[in-house]
């Protein structure tokens, strides 16, 4: 029988250590290609882009913050908000009335005047963020119906999305639900066709997923929102992230303006980010050409 020596015993040792660092080495490449989201910079790169933001006047509500994780939320559950309604600027189109929805689709807010069901808190009536848009006219398409963005394999239905009054250590606020399984367009945000900011959001890790991959747009990425049959088509401009969760109201709120009413013609997607926490919130911005 042969003897082990020092010298092999050795030799196999670092020859098992080497292995087990490739294979740590291989799992982690995994991880990043496949798990971890790419990085991405924190803020826009072309600080312009916030330059046509129409400036809401002071009020004492709170602002409409930027969606969360969770999916919607039971209005049974939430305690109603009072708010001052804002008032509307003669300059401007007034908003078009609420389309009639049914089964999933139906909406869980209105543009002024929410509906309300006798088993619902019925939400506040206005909102600050509730600006009628630019120049709304009644040759607008509608509401988008689906959304394509073939960069990152998204092919999504669209549906309307409110909001909810949340309240979380003692504080309330207004948070935009998230569409469960489809994208979901603010619906007090402009429409396809108007000049304003279409905004999109969706969910980046439960309920279907459909902003799986936001984070990896890049700049040029073309994105295609569909009202029916017709098609509207936007190019990426920016992808940039913000820090949200446990951030004060002030950051927050700062960080809602990109979902806010604008004066150039824009589409804005977000949703959650990264894959495994959520403490930020990936945005993207696209210009309609």
């Amino acid at each position: 029988m042969m003897m082990k020596t020092p010298a092999l015993r050795l030799t196999g040792g670092l020859l098992m250590l080497v292995g087990a660092l490739l294979l740590g080495l291989a799992g982690w490449t995994y991880v990043q290609g496949s798990l971890l989201p790419p990085p991405l910079p924190a803020g826009p790169r072309d600080p312009s882009l916030a330059a046509a933001a129409l400036v809401a006047p002071a009020l004492e509500a709170p602002a409409l913050l930027l969606p969360d994780n969770r999916g919607p939320v039971s209005d049974a559950a939430l305690p109603p908000v009072a708010l001052t309604a804002v008032p509307t600027p003669t300059t401007l189109a007034a908003p078009r009335a609420t389309p009639t929805a049914t089964g999933d689709d139906m909406l869980r807010g209105a543009l002024i005047t929410p509906i309300a069901t006798p088993t619902q808190t019925p939400r506040p009536t206005a909102t600050p963020t509730q600006t009628p848009r630019p120049t709304a006219t009644a040759s607008s398409p509608g509401i988008p119906t689906r959304l394509r963005i073939p960069s990152i394999g998204v092919n999504a239905a669209v549906v309307p999305v409110g909001w909810n009054s949340v309240t979380r250590n003692g504080q309330t606020t207004l948070e935009w639900e998230v569409a469960d399984f489809a994208a979901g367009w603010h619906e007090n945000s402009a429409q396809p066709g108007d000049v304003g900011n279409v905004v999109l959001s969706g969910h980046n890790n439960i309920r279907g997923m459909v902003f799986r991959r936001l984070s990896e747009i890049n700049v040029g990425d073309e994105i295609t929102l569909s009202v029916g049959d017709q098609d509207f088509t936007y190019t990426v401009l920016d992808r940039f992230i913000v820090r949200e969760k446990g951030e004060p109201l002030a950051v927050r709120q700062a960080n809602a303006r990109w979902i806010g009413p604008f004066a150039d013609t824009r589409l804005t997607l977000v949703s959650c980010w990264p894959f495994t926490n959520n403490t930020h919130r990936v945005i993207v911005i696209a210009t309609k050409y």
